[in-house]
């Protein structure tokens, strides 16, 4: 995918079924549009997305 406007990334991430990612940024955006979230990492400094069970860590 080429690099994308922030608005493209959101309306990107909101309509996915899951978003794979190892950014803490997108951690919380994905938490906030409500889509499932597959952290590729072994923590997260977003502990409450996990928490909620809206992130997952696969790291």
């Amino acid at each position: 995918i080429k690099p994308l406007k922030y608005h493209e990334m959101l309306m990107l991430m909101k309509e996915a079924k899951i978003v794979f990612t190892d950014s803490g940024g997108i951690q919380k955006e994905t938490f906030w549009l409500q889509t499932p979230c597959a952290t590729l990492r072994d923590q997260t400094e977003w502990i409450e997305t996990v928490d909620s069970g809206a992130n997952v860590l696969v790291g």
